[in-house]
């Protein structure tokens, strides 16, 4: 839950510094507010891609462990090929 809070928060930090830039028409604060913002939406993209995975491999870990193996298989052979 703790995560969701510094989530908004570091969102609302980042609106308030695009809204600060439009206001004082500095591009410096729009930028870094805009950034700001695709930043915390990358970082919760990549917490809910991690909790997806992490609950498909305690509902199905076998079919986890062939992918793995599978995957495995398939970089060695691309590695060996050299």
């Amino acid at each position: 839950m703790l995560e969701g809070q510094k989530e908004a928060v570091a969102q609302a930090t980042g609106k308030i510094q695009d809204a600060a830039g439009n206001l004082l028409e500095s591009s410096n604060s729009q930028v870094k507010g805009k950034a700001s913002q695709v930043a915390d939406r990358a970082r919760q993209t990549y917490i809910d891609a991690a909790d997806q995975l992490r609950d498909t491999t305690r509902d199905t870990p076998i079919k986890a462990l062939a992918i793995a193996g599978v995957v495995g298989f398939v970089i060695a052979a691309l590695w060996s090929r050299k």
